[in-house]
């Protein structure tokens, strides 16, 4: 009997305690909202002014397909800042600057047919996949020409690469790969690569880049190349260098035949061609989250 008049006790101090903290947690002077008057307006993404302002057609178009598709890791302000990125060893890109790795001239600016390129593309071994089976090509011009509204420097309608910033980037190479290309090329890559990449390729940096950040070197070893897979990728980043980073370019500081030399010892490296970490991501990313068609734009 003791025993159940306890129970009864408890459940009656239960039940008041939480009506009491029911009373205190319902807001105080403010009026019940007018069932007559409608729900409330939510305003929409496009109201929003977390964007730069007086864009362009194009560019504005390109903000709705960067807010679906690049902000929840790249950030609603282009600072690499979103939430999808927070998990990432290479931080996301950072648009505010201005500054962009992958170029094919000696310009501090870059062109859109260079945005381009990474857009559809992608950045093999990182998260961000190739978006050319999920954007129209319009759609990523789109999104290329939003992505300079970012940065002010872009503001000055003549901030485009110079005639003698461009490279003269060969259409084809003039040799095949051979053992002896391998051999010369690692002597190159000893004298004016290791120091930074290591003597296998593996990395060995411990600099930091534009956005004080640690560089992350590439691992040769790995097969994938951040900037493109191809032999003409890896010959354009070692002449152009990449801005922001301990990169230098080496346009004039190597003849064309070594740098080719050394594309053949970067590959020598690696086991495989290809990693499959970007396929992975490939496979897993959603094309369309809650049913924003990227192919509309």
């Amino acid at each position: 009997m003791r025993y159940r008049t306890a129970i009864f006790l408890i459940t009656i101090l239960t039940l008041c305690s939480l009506a009491a903290l029911g009373a205190e947690s319902k807001p105080t002077g403010s009026p019940p909202p007018d069932a007559s008057a409608g729900p409330a307006a939510v305003p929409s993404l496009a109201s929003q002014s977390l964007m730069p302002p007086q864009l362009s057609i194009p560019a504005s178009r390109g903000r709705e397909l960067y807010r679906a598709a690049c902000a929840p890791c790249h950030g609603a302000y282009g600072d690499g800042r979103g939430a999808g990125a927070a998990g990432f060893f290479q931080p996301a890109t950072d648009f505010t600057k201005g500054v962009y790795k992958f170029r094919s001239s000696l310009s501090k600016y870059i062109t859109g047919e260079e945005l381009e390129r990474s857009i559809r593309e992608g950045m093999s071994g990182t998260e961000m996949v190739p978006f050319k089976r999920i954007l129209t090509g319009r759609g990523i011009a789109r999104v290329a020409a939003y992505l300079k509204s970012f940065s002010d420097i872009y503001d000055d309608p003549a901030a485009a690469p110079g005639g003698d910033d461009r490279l003269d980037l060969p259409a084809e190479r003039p040799f095949p790969p051979s053992p002896e290309s391998i051999a010369a090329g690692s002597e190159v890559f000893a004298d004016n690569c290791a120091d930074c990449h290591g003597d296998l390729g593996e990395g060995a940096s411990d600099e930091t880049d534009e956005w004080e950040r640690p560089v992350w070197m590439i691992d040769f070893r790995l097969g994938y190349f951040k900037s493109g897979n191809a032999d003409a990728d890896l010959y354009r980043s070692i002449v152009a260098g990449m801005p922001g980073t301990t990169m230098d370019p080496y346009s004039g500081e190597l003849e064309p035949e070594q740098v080719w030399q050394v594309v053949d010892y970067i590959r020598s490296l690696s086991k495989e061609e290809e990693g499959l970490f970007g396929d992975l991501l490939k496979a897993l990313f959603v094309t369309e989250p809650n049913g924003f068609d990227y192919r509309a734009y």
